[in-house]
């Protein structure tokens, strides 16, 4: 016999076996066996209905006889029969609810088998159980305690867990319940003078369609003399750098970080196609009171930290150790600190603020100092420079939102009003990195945590400056999305690539005046720039990808990018160049600079080690002044990836010295400053490979207004 649980398969097709079993029927009674064909089954097996009180019809397939029961005793809802026969339909009836979703579970029996439908109603009501302060400290003396809590569950209807995390194992809580919006318990007193102790009390209800919602209050005890231990200052952790805290001292603060943010912290490579993605989840940033100061705290797994943004703490650090980061970097940064071993219970005290309960802290980036690393800062009258595509401009291909784990993280270029630069940190779990919006075009503030970060995809020493900026929101990011509403006038532009023209080797800017050449002309006249894919489609990323050859919804937009390929005159052992003209007969300013999107592809070969130098005579032959070097990364070959391999573009920001003005033409070109080029195992030391490609998605000539 067969159970038919959701009746999929049609009547016809039962009829159609009929014959079939007929046959058998009749050879095995024959030989005397019996064969049964039996049906019993609802249509559908899950109703769900609104608050109002009302009736659902049931659908029945069956060829026998069968009971109708509620698995528990129902008051809110009732059956017009218990007992029916072959095919037919029954009718549930189900009172109005003013309560939490419910759901009432209806047994089909019969003689062998059986099915069941689930009736499962909305509420007027959802469930509520939150402490709003998760964290409460309790006197060594003990006796009765209270907390705020926030529920409209009845304590009787909510399971209760309390967890003793001291080490000697005293069961020192009881008598609970919920009175008048406050969780109340009796405590024991502390018998010992020197230790503290603590535990976590969990309460959860689970509603009628078994959907659970949990708080957790996490408790200290003070020791018998009623002590918690001794507050002490940032700097005086710094000094107990490389040890183990014995002592019962507690760090007091702002967490300016947030639990479960997607962009607290860069996660490392495990290997080239791995992250540890706990990193970020476990970091947290606490600032002194004033907000001078900063450290990181790192929790033992993602679920101690229960740290929320703005909420002033104090966290015991008995039984932590305190770090320098500078040991781990591959260049020496600047002095920054770290506690590891931070556990929930340590927290002491956490009460909710908000973003006014900060110090108000804005710098500019040339006022930023080491002990502003791990607060959280303002940088007053910026700009995103790159005025084109999204945060992120990679192929998402090689990221999470595809299940790859191939890069995590994005330096995205800032630029101050006083000409200086530094990179804003964006990983690829940031929903708003693109959601189908461009980057703001104006000026204005960026907040967000001071960090040191490396980053190896831009630089192989991982240094891409002394600080950088970790916005937890897109409304950190305070630029006006309109171009004309900032400080910067622009020259000359050359982006949204799939509307310029090659004429004549020759592309003029989509906004501005002036010339982006290259220095090798092809024969007969043939341009020598071509166009490639550009990865600066603004979503929004979905994971999903589209055959579609302009937008394959990993970030790649077709003929987007301006590309040459043939870079060393191995005749005069030179390179060839970029050639960027324009005139600054009529500007007027105290900041001038230039703004490159910038990548070698399809494979390791196109120069690695670039300068950029001006003159005003153009010719290739002639003197040249430097203005600056950098680098450009290759992007990745997907079977042997490289950390030093960057799947997107590298923005970068490059100040241009103000002799640059009244010119009515100057010259810019970017050309290798040497015969040096990756391989598909090394960052550097190969020779620069004829055909291997260097492309510019964008390119900017701006002034201050």
């Amino acid at each position: 016999m067969k159970q038919l649980k959701s009746i999929a398969r049609s009547r016809a097709f039962l009829a159609g076996m009929v014959a079939a079993v007929a046959v058998c029927f009749a050879s095995c009674t024959e030989k005397g066996d019996y064969f049964s064909l039996e049906e019993l089954g609802a249509k559908e097996n899950t109703y769900v209905v609104d608050t109002e009180a009302g009736v659902i019809s049931v659908e029945v397939l069956s060829n026998k006889s069968y009971d109708l029961s509620f698995a528990n005793t129902v008051d809110w809802a009732s059956l017009k029969t218990t007992r029916m026969s072959g095919d037919g339909a029954f009718d549930v009836n189900y009172d109005a609810n003013s309560g939490f979703p419910r759901m009432a579970t209806i047994f089909i029996q019969g003689p062998g088998n059986a099915d069941t439908v689930y009736l499962k109603q909305h509420g007027l009501m959802t469930p509520e159980l939150t402490f709003p302060n998760q964290n409460i400290i309790v006197k060594g003396e003990g006796g009765p305690v209270e907390a705020d809590i926030q529920t409209n569950v009845d304590f009787e209807d909510m399971a209760v867990v309390i967890e003793y995390t001291s080490e000697e194992g005293i069961e020192w809580i009881s008598q609970m319940d919920i009175v008048d919006g406050k969780f109340v318990f009796e405590a024991q007193g502390n018998s010992s003078e020197t230790k503290l102790r603590n535990a976590r009390i969990t309460l959860s209800y689970v509603d009628g369609w078994n959907q659970k919602i949990a708080s957790t209050l996490y408790l200290t005890q003070a020791n018998a003399l009623n002590e918690l231990g001794q507050k002490v200052s940032i700097p005086e952790l710094r000094g107990m750098s490389g040890s183990v805290i014995y002592d019962d001292i507690i760090l007091e603060g702002y967490v300016v970080s947030d639990k479960g943010n997607p962009n607290v912290a860069s996660n490392p490579h495990t290997t080239t196609t791995k992250i540890d993605y706990s990193v970020n989840e476990k970091t947290v940033y606490i600032e002194s009171l004033d907000g001078q100061y900063g450290i990181k705290l790192v929790t033992s797994t993602k679920e101690d930290n229960i740290f929320t943004r703005y909420s002033k703490v104090q966290v015991l650090l008995k039984g932590t150790t305190v770090n320098s980061e500078q040991v781990d970097d591959i260049v020496p940064g600047p002095a920054r600190y770290k506690i590891t071993g931070v556990t929930s219970a340590k927290v002491l005290t956490s009460v909710a603020g908000t973003a006014g309960d900060l110090p108000k802290k804005e710098r500019t980036i040339a006022e930023l100092t080491d002990d502003d690393i791990y607060t959280f800062v303002t940088l007053r009258q910026c700009e995103l420079p790159i005025g084109a595509g999204p945060f992120t401009p990679l192929n998402e291909g090689y990221g999470s939102a595809y299940n790859q784990q191939r890069i995590d993280t994005y330096p995205q270029v800032v630029r101050d009003i006083h000409g200086n630069d530094l990179y804003m940190m964006v990983n690829l779990g940031c929903p708003w990195r693109r959601d189908g919006s461009e980057i703001p075009h104006g000026s204005g503030d960026i907040s967000g945590v001071v960090v040191h970060d490396e980053f190896q995809r831009f630089e192989e020493d991982g240094n891409i400056g002394r600080y950088q900026i970790r916005p937890l929101t897109r409304d950190d990011i305070a630029v006006d999305p309109l171009f004309e509403n900032g400080f910067s006038a622009v020259i000359a532009e050359w982006s949204n690539m799939p509307e310029a023209k090659i004429e004549n080797n020759a592309v003029a800017p989509t906004v501005g005046e002036g010339s982006l050449t290259y220095s090798l002309q092809g024969e007969n006249g043939a341009n020598t720039i071509s166009k490639t894919t550009s990865y600066s489609y603004l979503g929004p990323i979905t994971g999903i990808e589209k055959n579609d050859p302009n937008a394959d919804n990993k970030g790649a937009l077709a003929n987007a990018a301006l590309v040459a390929s043939k870079w060393w005159d191995e005749d005069n052992n030179r390179s060839q160049a970029w050639i960027v003209s324009f005139s600054t007969a009529d500007v007027q300013t105290t900041q001038l600079s230039m703004q490159l999107g910038v990548m070698n592809c399809w494979n390791p070969g196109a120069p690695r080690y670039w300068v950029a130098e001006w003159s005003t005579h153009g010719d290739m032959l002639g003197a040249w002044t430097e203005i600056g070097r950098y680098t450009v990364p290759d992007l990745p070959v997907w079977g042997n990836t490289l950390l030093t391999q960057l799947p997107g573009w590298k923005n970068l920001s490059m100040p241009l010295p103000l002799d640059m003005l009244g010119m009515e033409k100057v010259y810019i070109r970017l050309k290798a400053a040497e015969n040096n080029a990756g391989t598909a195992t090394a960052y550097s030391g190969g020779e620069i490979v004829p055909g291997q490609n260097n492309a510019i998605n964008y390119l900017c000539i701006r002034y201050n207004k």
